[in-house]
This record gives structure tokens, sequence and C-alpha cells, in this order.
């Protein structure tokens, strides 16, 4: 009974993102483009001419008006963390509430990732600080559990710098649990718990492949999955790791 349980979940992510590919193409059609690459060393271009973030401002407004899309590459590698003009081009991007259609390839002939508006605060290209109000559902490990941890009691909105000594320290912490994937594999969903009394950052990590648009603007929860997904706190004030989770299997 419980494994049928698990396995409807996925069957429906499977539809949700097969029909989000279906809508997007169909929207792509007719909806003006910019195409916006980064190079490792935060080289900006706009439809290959080289530019600057002030003047992609006025842009992004202009395609915004125009219900637009992005097209959007970074280079290097992806174990390299980005260029800091690419978080800036991003965070520009999701403040004129733009869609994003993200290539893998200079040319933009595949997509990896198509991603809408956000709520939340982007710490990096992969990971975003959301809303306290998504605390209770952020820490749940299954749809309609209750938090897998009984000592949380509230929830608060962590600083990026205070997310950012959590990303600093999780791929040594990571060695030290059944994680065999790379950290920089993962995407990460932050907010702050407060449990047993301590005010701790909670971050939901998943595998790429369970992403969808609406990723750094609501959780994302799944049953089963095993180590593609896993959650952990972090406290700020000592340093330390707790409240370590990971999903069951498929």
């Amino acid at each position: 009974m419980a494994e049928l349980f698990l396995v409807r979940p996925v069957k429906r992510v499977a539809v949700f993102l097969l029909a989000a590919a279906l809508a997007y193409h169909l929207m792509a059609e007719s909806r003006p483009t910019l195409k916006i690459s980064i190079s490792p060393s935060g080289e900006i271009t706009a439809d290959g001419k080289t530019t600057t973030l002030e003047a992609l401002a006025p842009r992004f407004r202009d395609l915004a008006a125009k219900q637009g899309i992005i097209w959007y590459y970074s280079g290097g590698s992806k174990e390299a963390e980005p260029h800091p003009n690419a978080l800036k081009v991003l965070e520009a991007i999701l403040e004129q509430k733009l869609l994003v259609r993200e290539s893998s390839k200079p040319d933009f002939s595949d997509v990896v990732l198509v991603a809408g508006r956000s709520d939340g605060t982007m710490v990096s290209s992969q990971s975003v600080i959301l809303p306290a109000e998504f605390g209770p559902r952020l820490v749940q490990s299954c749809w309609g559990e209750p938090a897998y941890a009984a000592d949380i009691t509230d929830y608060w909105a962590p600083s990026p710098e205070e997310t950012k000594q959590m990303e600093q320290l999780l791929p040594a912490y990571l060695q030290q649990t059944p994680v065999r994937r790379r950290f920089s594999e993962y995407y990460r969903q932050y907010v702050g718990i407060i449990a047993s009394g301590k005010r701790l950052v909670f971050v939901s990590a998943l595998g790429k492949e369970w992403l969808d648009g609406d990723w750094t603007c609501k959780p994302i929860i799944a049953c089963g999955g095993s180590t593609d997904f896993w959650r952990v706190a972090f406290d700020p004030q000592t340093k330390q790791f707790s409240h370590w989770d990971v999903n069951g299997p498929l």
C-alpha cells in the first residue's frame, strides 16, 4: 500500500513536467526573446553583443511588458561557483518576473530548465531562500505529512550571508552522509526554523531531475527518491549541523 502511494506523486510530477514543456514550446513560438550569455570571466552578451547590467535593465523591462522570454546561458564548469555577474543578471531577470529558458550550450540549441518568477531570494543559480510562510511545507518529507522533526516550532527568513555560510560547509558535511552525488548536482531551497529554541538555517535539497519551473517560489516536495532528496539544519552561531533526514526509496 505504501509503495503505491509513493509511486503516484512521481507520476504526477512526470505529467506536470510534460505539460509544462508542451505549454512552453507553444508560448515560445509567439513571444519575443532576448538571448543572454555570461562567460566564465563575467562578460555579458545580449543577442551576441557585449553589454552591461545597466544597459540590460531597460531591455528587461521592455521584454516583460511584451511578455517575452529570456534565453539564458552561463558558461564555465558546473562544479565552479558562477561569476557574480551571473547572479546579478538573474536577479534583474527575476525582478521583472520574466520567463527564463536556460540552455547548457552557447548556441542555445537545448533546454535544461524553464523557470518563472521568484518570490524567494536567490543565493546562487542553484539555491534560493523561500519566504518564512513556506516553512511548514518545506520541512515535510512527503505530501500531507507533519514536519519531519517534532521540535520545530516556528519559521523565519535567514539572510543570504547566513545561507552562504551554510553552503560553504555543506560539501564537507555531505561526505559524512549516505549521499554520494556531488553537492553541485543539487538545487537547494532554504528557510529559517526555530527548533528546541534555536534559530537554525534549514535546507531542502533535490536533484535537478526533480525540478519544475516554480522551484524558486514554492517548496518542491516528493515522496521517495532516496538521496535525490535530503534535508538538514545549520546553526550559524556554533557552525554545527543537525536534523539530518533523507527520503525513503521509491
